[in-house]
């Protein structure tokens, strides 16, 4: 079986063979990085006062509040410490805080799908339709994903900013009236109602470590072993005639 995720152009019988093996493949990576977070907890731990230390240098602002009752002010600190980074943007910054580099934020990886699954989900979306709220979150559970690790790992960025990384040909370069080179969102982006500003409205700031999983591996395994066991023998049949057939005229050649 290739590697890699489930190839809609096979047989069926292939793409869930494919799946148990992504399945697994995730699985073992997850256990590993499991075991290496541990590890490093364990370090963490040996060393806690110094690293007390350095969360103490991280960036704060201040934050009037009132204390209940008195009506008297106070300073309320709230960090705005980066989480999940994994690289700097090229050399780009944010617009609203120039001194400040964009980072590309650690992101859960894509969700594998088989043929049947790809077709059940577009099923499910025809019968909802296009304007409910079902269909849009189902379309855009990666994208918040996505939209919540940027802001953990880039707290002062704006949604411009995060176009500019996730889908740079949505951020267009125009010239003004005066000839100056300017750029901003495109018409799909600022469009009244827009989906990708709700997302962005809806995201909070949230590492991929504190995600909930995009993909169960666990279940999706399980899955397929369910379909397997359950199949009937006019559906064996249906999924096994293809590759047999594709054997038998490689073995003729």
């Amino acid at each position: 079986v290739s590697a890699g995720f489930p190839d809609t152009r096979t047989c069926l019988l292939h793409q869930k063979l494919q799946m148990l093996n992504v399945c697994v493949k995730r699985r073992v990576q997850r256990e590993a990085n499991s075991k290496l977070k541990s590890e490093g907890m364990v370090r963490k731990a040996s060393s806690e006062e110094e690293e007390d230390d350095e969360e103490d240098e991280g960036e704060f602002f201040d934050c009037d509040d009132l204390t209940a009752g008195s009506g008297a002010p106070t300073k309320a600190v709230l960090s705005l410490k980066p989480e999940g980074r994994l690289s700097r943007l090229n050399n780009e910054r944010l617009l609203e805080e120039p001194e400040e580099y964009i980072y590309v934020p650690q992101t859960q990886e894509p969700v594998p799908k088989t043929e049947d699954q790809l077709q059940d989900d577009a099923e499910v979306m025809l019968k909802l339709g296009p304007g409910s709220g079902l269909t849009t979150q189902m379309m855009c559970t990666s994208l918040l994903s996505d939209m919540e690790a940027f802001k953990a790992a880039n707290p002062r960025g704006i949604m411009e900013d995060f176009i500019r990384w996730y889908s740079p040909k949505d951020w267009e370069e125009v010239t003004d009236e005066l000839g100056e080179v300017k750029h901003q969102l495109s018409v799909r982006m600022t469009t009244e109602g827009n989906t990708w500003q709700k997302v962005w409205e809806q995201a909070q700031a949230v590492p991929i470590t504190r995600q909930k999983r995009l993909f169960d591996d666990t279940n999706e395994a399980l899955k397929v072993l369910h379909y397997m066991e359950t199949r009937k023998m006019h559906e064996i049949y249906n999924l096994t005639i293809v590759p047999l057939l594709h054997s038998s005229i490689l073995k003729l050649i």
